[in-house]
């Protein structure tokens, strides 16, 4: 079995966790670009520290965006 065998048809709403660092948080943008390629309808939630919040505040891919203290 692929992996892709075991994805869903459809994602309603994921939540990504990058709390570590801004680099992390940088470099996961990436994952949501496809993300949303491969899930057209999906409603991107992150959470991130509060720190780097404003790094992701205005992201076109992010629906919702968490600042975890």
């Amino acid at each position: 079995m692929h992996t892709t065998d075991r994805m869903p048809a459809i994602l309603h709403t994921t939540l990504v966790l990058r709390l570590s660092s801004i680099g992390d948080v940088i470099l996961v943008t990436p994952f949501l670009r496809a993300l949303k390629a491969a899930f057209p309808s999906v409603s991107i939630d992150m959470a991130v520290k509060a720190q780097f919040a404003e790094l992701l505040a205005h992201h076109p891919l992010v629906d919702r965006l968490i600042a975890v203290d």
